[in-house]
C-alpha cells in the first residue's frame, strides 16, 4: 500500500541535514565587518595643516624613536565598542616625495587608555594597562605612501600595521606608544612626514626606541587611521557604508580616503564570504531534500 507524500529519509541522511540546517542558522546568525576610520573624522577628506616627523621617519636618530601621543575621547565615539585591529598614516602634501621600500628591524605598538591632563615625559607613568598590539619586523613597500595631492586634499594613507592582536577599545581617551628602530631604505634626505593635527595634547618623543623618557614635544599628534572589526547580528555594521573596496590591509592596492566625512568617520566593508555560502549551502540542500524526497515512497 502506498502513502502518496510522505518520503522516506535514511538515519545518516536525516543527521546530515539537521547538522547543515544547523550550521546554516548558526552562520545567518554571527558575521565580520571591517571599518576603516579616519581620527579625526574631520580630516578624512582635509589636510589640517601640520605635520610630525613621527611614528614612521627617525633618520634623526640612529637607535630609532619612541613617540607617544593622545587620540582624545571625544574623537573616537564611532569607535567605543570596537576591536582595533590596525593603524595606518599618511604623507603631509608638503613632505611627501615617491618613497622606496622602508624597512624596520622592529616596529612595536603599544595602545592603553589615558586619564592625566597632559603627558607626563616619563612614558610609563602616562600607561594604563597597556596592551602590545604588535611588535617585530616590519616592511613597508616601494610607492605604498601615496603622494601628489594638492591643496587642501590629502593624500591617502599607506600601508597598514596589522595587529596581531587586537586592542578592544570601549571608551575613554586612547594613548598610542610606538616604538620602532632606524627605518632603512630612502635615507633621512629629502625629508617626509605625516598629517597631523592639534589634539589638545603634546606628543613625547625620544630618540630611541627603547627610551623610557621623552626629550622631545611636539604641539601635533598625527592623523591617524584604524581598522576594526566587530561582530553583528547579520553580518554587517550600522553606519555609512561608503568603504573603498580598493584598500588592502597590509598594503598593495588603496583607493581614495577612507571615512564618512562627518559623524564617526566609519565605513564599513562586510565580509560576507563563508558566512554566506554555509547559510545558501544549508538552504539548498534543504530544497534539494525536498524536491527529492516527493519521488520516494514509502513502500517503493
Amino acid at each position: 500500500m502506498h502513502n502518496a507524500g510522505i518520503r522516506m529519509i535514511g538515519t545518516s541522511t536525516m543527521k546530515l541535514t539537521v547538522a547543515i540546517f544547523a550550521a546554516s542558522l548558526f552562520c545567518c546568525t554571527i558575521g565580520r565587518a571591517d571599518y576603516f576610520a579616519v581620527v579625526p573624522s574631520e580630516y578624512t577628506n582635509l589636510e589640517p595643516g601640520y605635520e610630525i616627523g613621527e611614528p614612521i621617519n627617525g633618520y634623526s636618530s640612529t637607535l630609532g624613536q619612541t613617540v607617544q601621543y593622545v587620540i582624545p575621547n571625544g574623537y573616537l565615539t564611532g569607535l567605543q565598542n570596537q576591536e582595533l585591529t590596525g593603524l595606518s598614516f599618511r604623507l603631509n602634501t608638503s613632505y611627501d616625495p615617491v618613497l622606496g621600500q622602508i624597512t624596520y628591524s622592529d616596529y612595536t605598538v603599544q595602545l592603553s587608555t589615558f586619564s592625566g591632563a597632559s603627558l607626563s615625559s616619563t612614558f610609563a607613568n602616562n600607561e594604563v594597562n597597556p596592551v602590545t598590539v604588535m611588535t617585530g619586523p616590519f616592511v613597508v613597500g616601494a610607492g605604498a605612501f601615496y603622494t601628489g595631492a594638492t591643496g587642501t586634499t590629502p593624500n591617502s594613507f599607506g600601508n597598514f600595521v596589522t595587529f596581531t592582536t587586537p586592542y578592544n577599545y570601549t571608551n575613554g581617551n586612547l594613548l598610542v606608544t610606538i616604538r620602532h628602530s632606524q627605518p632603512q631604505g630612502p635615507g633621512g634626505s629629502p625629508y617626509w612626514s605625516v598629517d597631523a593635527f592639534a589634539s589638545g595634547y603634546s606628543s613625547k618623543i625620544a630618540h630611541n626606541d627603547d627610551a623610557t623618557i621623552a626629550t622631545t614635544t611636539w604641539s601635533y599628534s598625527p592623523v591617524t587611521e584604524f581598522t576594526t572589526a566587530t561582530l553583528t547580528p547579520d553580518g554587517f555594521v550600522d553606519g555609512d557604508f561608503g568603504a573603498d573596496p580598493g584598500k588592502i590591509i597590509g598594503g598593495g592596492t588603496q583607493g581614495p580616503n577612507h571615512g564618512a566625512g562627518g559623524g564617526s568617520g566609519l565605513s564599513a566593508v562586510p565580509e560576507p564570504g563563508i558566512f554566506s555560502l554555509l547559510s545558501l549551502g544549508g538552504v539548498l540542500f534543504l530544497v534539494f531534500r525536498r524536491i527529492q524526497g516527493k519521488t520516494t515512497l514509502i513502500g517503493n
